[in-house]
């Protein structure tokens, strides 16, 4: 997994991650075509993923704030510090988790 830190405009720093669905099973030891990890996309999607979120999608963190970019270029490692600034801008605000 690739990750990226960089600063936006206002000098806050933010770690950045591409996030795929399959990715997620592999690193918790699922096959993401067996039937365990079909079940627990299902869930996930019921419970926590929109389905436009289902395709994975750019990860943006920093203290006290999370985005997510869907989609996103697929060279975006590649991308300038600048225009990972700009994308995290342009990104989707996620709500806080309740009790963190």
């Amino acid at each position: 997994m690739a990750l990226r830190i960089i600063q936006d405009e206002e000098g806050r720093s933010w770690q950045v991650w591409g996030v795929q669905p399959t990715a997620v099973y592999q690193n918790a030891g699922l096959n993401p075509l067996s039937d365990e990890a079909k079940v627990a996309l299902v869930r996930r999607q019921q419970t926590s993923v929109d389905p436009q979120w289902a395709a994975g999608w750019l990860a943006f963190e920093t203290h006290g704030e999370r985005r997510r970019l869907t989609p996103y270029p697929s060279n975006w490692t590649d991308l300038s510090e600048r225009d990972l600034a700009k994308l995290c801008s342009e990104a989707y605000v996620v709500r806080p988790i309740r009790g963190r």
